[in-house]
């Protein structure tokens, strides 16, 4: 997850696009969006102001501390700006802890298919020739996919 996926949930939660949310436009609902975003992005991600900073394309990193107050102090005082970033705060939440297991689990295909072990990922299979057999039970990776991710041992005979 990064930036991109933030700007693209916070928008949509905003009934806005995320052109709309990256352009330099000082309306007021942009800049509402806008610093939904920061707040989400620092929160979440734990990007800095610095980092942040260069995103926003802005001159100053108080500039976007000033955007996560903002976003702080409208949290607290307009309920419509509250709801709406609780719904994206959650979507926000829901897609980072899905989206860790899946690169989990793909760097776990990669380190098996380096050793030669061909990885199903449809059926959720890993191919074992009976030399490899010794493999099961000194690779930490498989363990991992067979326990973490639900995965199966198929023994091919060739």
């Amino acid at each position: 997850m990064n930036y991109h996926d933030v700007h693209r949930i916070v928008a949509r939660s905003f009934g806005m696009k995320v052109k709309e949310l990256m352009s330099h436009s000082q309306s007021d609902q942009i800049i509402k969006v806008r610093s939904a975003a920061i707040r989400i992005n620092h929160d979440l991600l734990k990007y800095s102001f610095n980092r942040l900073k260069r995103i926003y394309g802005k001159r100053s990193h108080n500039t976007i501390g000033n955007a996560y107050r903002n976003s702080c102090d409208l949290y607290d005082t307009d309920k419509q700006y509250r709801d709406l970033y609780d719904k994206a705060h959650a979507e926000a939440v829901i897609f980072f802890s899905s989206w860790a297991p899946r690169k989990q689990r793909y760097n776990l295909h990669y380190r098996l298919r380096e050793k030669n072990m061909p990885v199903d990922c449809k059926h959720r299979t890993v191919s074992i020739n009976p030399d490899q057999e010794s493999l099961i039970t000194g690779s930490g990776q498989l363990r991992k996919l067979l326990k973490q991710h639900n995965y199966s041992v198929q023994y091919s005979i060739l």
